[in-house]
């Protein structure tokens, strides 16, 4: 599973994800990336070489000011992805939700959430079915 993920933005903060109640994962990058209509925040664990694992949670509101409790099936994107060279498991959002709000000035969101992430038909086997993801996030573009 190959994935290039690209800010055009300098983004600094905090985005803290915890998957079944584990250590929360590293933010090696970490972006908020604002275009017509929607905002999306990620953030990745790993910074590659070989065999290494890389980890991913990316959340995509429309609007854009996203404010208020979200759902978290009806965002326009949840992802959470766990790779490496030998193997990628894909995740989707089956329930929970996401609390989110944003300024214009500066450029910032912030937001918490907690959701169950189903295994995608397209994964292989060998991964749990199901996972827990919380955590938080406070963004700022400079």
């Amino acid at each position: 599973m190959s994935v290039e993920l690209k800010s055009e933005k300098s983004t600094t903060g905090s985005f803290n994800v915890r998957v079944d109640g584990k250590e929360p994962i590293k933010q090696d990058y970490k972006s908020f990336d604002v275009e017509k209509g929607s905002v999306g925040v990620w953030v990745l664990e790993g910074v590659g070489g070989t065999m290494a694992s890389r980890i991913q949670l990316s959340l995509v509101f429309q609007g854009d000011y996203p404010s208020g409790h979200h759902e978290a099936t009806k965002l326009l994107k949840v992802e959470y992805k766990e790779w490496s060279d030998m193997h990628g498991f894909e995740y989707k959002a089956k329930s929970g939700w996401v609390e989110v709000s944003s300024t214009p000035s500066p450029r910032r969101i912030t937001g918490k959430f907690e959701m169950v992430m189903g295994i995608h038909s397209s994964s292989p086997p060998g991964a749990p079915s199901e996972k827990r993801v919380s955590g938080d996030f406070d963004l700022t573009n400079e």
